[in-house]
This record gives structure tokens, sequence and C-alpha cells, in this order.
């Protein structure tokens, strides 16, 4: 007998609830429409509210579905998520093989396939990608590895980056032929007109005549494609984009076209199977890691039009045993041709202005190097474990030579250093173990730290009058140094200058030196005797330690402090006058001194250690 409207609400949990209200006469719903869709999906909750007092003696809910399947199942597998208007997949359950996925979710279109959303879906063989999708989102199908073929939906406008990367058994990319926005061809895709190739799926074997329209290859579009062998590029082609080819195992011929003018960032990197190509002269940039790890490519011309060339565009190419740099390169970037084993050839430009940081490090097989006039910078570890690298050569030009430049190039015995270089960096010739010759320009200010530490072979060096200043530690273990005439422009001779020169018998110290370092003659055993200025005012500790052939020494009235341990172990010194000037004796300065028969001691100091023989 109720009378008045009556209201049906259902709805999820995850989305706004809807509702139909019908009106009631004697006890009857009136409206011709008492059925609801639900398109698929089960409702959270079915609500029926009258508008005033009422008993419901009764409510009969039917389900009624069209299918002859569950079609629930579906929707077990995958992970949905609302955005503004639609809905978008953004997972799948791993252990699914075939999913058919839904143009709508609650009655809301999908239109998206989020990054990563069926990664790592080993066992998936089958995926139905409905019109209603436009986007496919970065690494959404990677490492679907039992994937053979897909189709892409006429609605789809945009392909995120290595979607389908990882995809080891997906030999064929199909594409809707109603597609505004790409198309494909045996397999592969391409752009609607075919000019730039888009992605060549991972397990395509041969890849027979690509369209004449083709302009580029697309970034990724052939990575890790590890079954094909061959391929040659139609006329058309301008551009190898970043990653085109990377990580092709198998690919061991390609023919490029007198077209291209680029080949991008690790382009073939990875190639390992890759033989020697010929590169059009139309090329101009090489980009970074290029050519990286291609271990087969044993020499190449490079093109005259070529004006760039990338940071580790030939890194690790261990075959590549000649190149000729063509003019107009001006730089040669950072590890360039690191850990070329086999490089011994090599040609540079009279247009080069920079050699960049670690460009040769490692080549073992180079023996010699002619510097072009116009080089002005030579980085750090450039020619670094150059092994096989006899001598060289740095032109008047060069301005910059960077830490570590020739270090552990051990079989350099002669270098020559022309012009205005004013300064040698840190370890510059560190462990040059066969370095016998050396020539300094007369533009030299600073030699720096550890410069020629342990070049062993070095027997004299000629310090340019210019050089105002030695780092520590600058010839440090040069066990064959004999004899050595330091800059009367020095002040100080820095802590560890002459650690270990074994050989080392004399040595002067310039009249301007007001202090001696720590270490400065640690271990020089075959230093007879030395002269200190009369500018001298602090002996360092360790200064001389165990120069066991030290017979005498005249200490200057100028010294005000004398180190610990300073001359300790100097076994054959009869004789010293510790004059008044000296204010502070350290403890330990004379052990193991045990031929000091005298020590004259001047000064009256009360800062004298009573350890000083200990």
């Amino acid at each position: 007998t109720y009378q008045g409207n009556l209201t049906i609400a259902y709805g999820w949990w995850n989305s706004s609830t809807h509702s139909i209200s019908y009106e009631v006469t004697n006890g009857s719903i009136t409206s011709s429409s008492t059925t609801f869709t639900f398109n698929g999906y089960n409702p959270s909750f079915v609500k029926i509210t009258a508008a005033a007092a009422a008993t419901i003696t009764s409510i009969s809910l039917q389900y009624y579905c069209e299918e002859t399947e569950n079609p629930f199942l579906e929707l077990d597998k995958l992970t949905f998520s609302f955005y503004q208007t639609s809905y978008r997949v953004s997972d799948c359950i791993s252990s699914a093989t075939s999913v058919v996925i839904p143009s709508t979710y609650m009655g809301v279109p999908v239109t998206s396939i989020l990054d990563g959303a069926f990664s790592y879906c080993s066992s998936l063989v089958s995926v139905t990608i409905p019109s209603s999708i436009t986007n496919i989102g970065a690494n959404a199908f990677l490492s679907c590895t039992s994937l053979p073929s897909i189709t892409l939906p006429s609605s789809l406008t945009t392909l995120g980056a290595n979607a389908f990367y990882g995809c080891t058994s997906l030999t064929s990319i199909e594409v809707h032929p109603d597609n505004a926005t790409f198309s494909s061809q045996d397999g592969i895709v391409y752009n609607k007109d075919k000019t730039p190739l888009i992605l060549c799926p991972q397990a395509k074997t041969v890849v027979a005549d690509l369209p004449s329209s083709l302009t580029s290859i697309a970034s990724n579009a052939f990575k890790a494609c590890t079954f094909i062998t061959t391929l040659v590029l139609p006329a058309s082609v301008s551009v190898i984009g970043d990653y085109a080819f990377s990580g092709c195992l198998s690919l061991d011929t390609i023919s490029l076209p007198s077209s291209l003018t680029t080949i991008s960032a690790h382009a073939f990197d990875g190639c390992s199977k890759l033989k020697p190509m010929v590169l059009p002269s139309s090329l101009t940039s090489i980009g970074d890691y290029a050519f990286q790890s291609c271990a087969w490519i044993t020499s190449l011309t490079l093109p005259s039009s070529l004006t760039s060339l990338g940071s580790y565009a030939f890194y690790q190419c261990i075959r590549l045993n000649s190149i000729s740099l063509p003019e107009g390169i001006t730089e040669i970037k950072p590890w360039t041709f690191g850990y070329c084993g086999q490089l011994s050839s090599v040609s540079l430009p009279s247009t080069l202005t920079k050699i960049g940081a670690s460009a040769f490090t490692n080549c073992t097989a180079m023996v010699s190097l002619s510097l072009p006039s116009s080089l002005l910078t030579i980085e750090a570890n450039a020619f670094a474990y150059c092994d096989h690298l006899t001598s060289m050569t740095l032109p008047s030009s060069l301005t910059s030579l960077g830490e570590y430049a020739f270090s552990n190039c051990i079989a350099l015995t002669e270098v020559t250093i022309e012009g205005s270089l004013t300064s040698l960096e840190t370890y510059t010739f560190y462990n040059c173990t066969a370095l016998t010759s050396v020539t300094l320009p007369s533009s030299l200010t600073s030699i720096g730290p550890s410069a020629f530490n342990r070049c062993t072979s070095l027997a004299s060096i000629t310090i340019p009058s210019s050089v105002n200043s030695l780092g520590s530690g600058a010839f440090y273990q040069c066990t064959s140094l004999t004899e050595i005439t330091l800059p009367s422009s020095l002040t100080s001779i820095p802590q560890q200058l002459f650690y270990g020169c074994t050989s080392l018998t004399s040595v002067n110290i310039p009249s301007g030196v007001t202090s001696i370092g720590i270490s400065a003659f640690n271990g020089c055993s075959a230093l007879s005797s030395i002269v200190l200025p009369s500018s001298l005012t602090t002996i360092g500790n360790s200064a001389f330690i165990d120069c066991t052939s030290l017979t005498s020494i005249n200490i200057p009235s100028s010294v005000t402090s004398i180190g610990e341990t300073a001359f300790k172990n100097c076994i054959l010194l009869a004789y010293i006058e510790i004059p008044s000037s000296v204010t502070t004796l350290w403890n330990s300065i004379f052990y193991g001194c045990t031929g000091l028969t005298t020590v004259n001691l001047l000064t009256s100091s009360t800062s004298i250690s009573q350890y000083m023989f200990y």
C-alpha cells in the first residue's frame, strides 16, 4: 500500500554511488525500466531506500549473465587505477598466461597501460589490447619472455620507451591498419609514414627490405635483437638514434647509407661480433659510447666530414689496432679509446687542441704517438697504463698537463716537454719505471706532488731555474737518482721530496730555503754529506732518517727547531754541533746513531728532550 518514491542505489568501494528513483503506486513500481546494467562488474552494494516509512516484505534480486563463462575471471588478473575520467591498467599478476584487457571498467573507459604494468609476466603468451587504449607506458611489457606476438590497436597514440624490452620470444608486432599514428611492416613498428623505424621485436631473426621512405632508426629500435646477423639500411636514412642497435650480439655486418650524418650515443654499444664497416663521407657525428665493446672492429677510417667524436666512443674495442682522426676534430673526449688494448697506430689531426681524461688509458700496444703543434691540453690519466709507450714529445703549444697523465707507462724512457707549460700536476709520471731522460721547459714554475714518484730508472734531472715550487714526494723512491740541482727560487724542501732515493749522493739546497719537511731525505742511504743554507730555520721530523752514509752535517746558526728522529739511524755520523739558535730538540733525534761520538750542544734552551738519543 506504499505510495511515494523508492530509490535503488548501487556502487563500488572506489567509485561514486549510482542510483535510480522509481515511483511506487499501489505497491507496484510503475516504471517501465527495472533492469540495472553493471557492465560486467559486480557492485559492492545494492541499497533500496523508501522516501517515507514503509514495510518492505520481500526483495528479489536476479543476476543474469549472457556470457557462457564467468566474466569476472579476467579482472582477477588485472589491477586498475582511476585518473581524471578513465581507468588505467597498472598491474597484472605474474602468473597470467592469457589476458584480454577490457575496454571499460565499471562503466568507465580503460585508456592506458601504465609503466611496467605487465613487467616480468614471464608466463604471458597472449594479450589482447582493446581499441580504447591510447597509451602504452615505458617498460609496460618488460621481460614478458614467453610472449610471441602482439597487435597494437587502432586507438594507440603513444608507445613508451622499452615497452617490449626483454620480450625474448617476441617475433612480431602488428599495428591495426586504422591506426593514425603507427604502422607495421613485416612485424616491425614504424610511424604512419614509415619515416622512423620505431621498434623491431627482439626475437626477429631476419629483417628483409626496409621501406625506402625511412629517414631514421629511432632510439632503442633494434636494442637487444640478438638473432639478427646482417642489415642493410636504405639510402634515405640519415640518423641512427641512441641505443638503436645496442646489444645486438649476433650482428656482424651492417651497410650504412651515404646519407647518414649521425650515429648517436650507444648506437652499437655491445655489438660484440660487429666487423669493420665503411663509414660514409656524409657522417658528421659519432655519439658517446657509440661503438663501445665492439670487440671485432679492427680498424676504422673516420671520414673527413666528421666533426664530433663522443666520450667512450670506442671504449674497450679490444681488437682495434689503427685509427686516423680527420682534420676538423678539435677534441678527443674522455675515455674515447680507453682499454683499446691492441691500438698501436693513431694519426691525430693538426686541428686537435685537447686530449680528454683517460682518452688512451690502457692502450697497451701503443709504442709512440706524434702530438700536433695545435695541442693545448692533455687531461688526467690521458695515457695512463700505456705500458709499451717508449717516448713522448709534448709540443710547445701545450699549456695544461693533467694529473696521472702518463702514470704507469712502464716502458717510457724519454720525455721532452717543449714550450709554455707552467706546471706538472700530481703523479704526472708516477711509476714510469723505465724513464731515464726528462727535458723540462724553461716556462715551468711548479712540479706537483709525486710527479716523478717511483721513476726508478731516472738517474738525473735538470730542474729549470723558473721552478719555485716542488710538491711533496715529487721524486719519491727515484732509486737511481744520483744527483740533482735544485733551483735557487725554492724556499722550502717539501716532505718526502727524496724519500727512498737510495742512490742520491749529492744535492744542493738553495740559499733561500727556510725549512726541510718531514722525511724529505728519508732513506737516502748513499748521501754522504749535505750543506744546509744559513736561511734554514726548521728541520722536520725524520728529515734525514736512515741516511746511513751521512758522515757529517753542519747545522747553521739560523736553525731553531730539529724534529723527532731527524737523524735517526745515521750510523756513520760521528760529530754534530747544535747551534745556540736551536730552541727545540725533540725525541729520538739521534736514535740509532751508533757511530756518534761527539755532540757539541751550544744551545741553552730548556726545550730539549731527555730522550734525544733514544
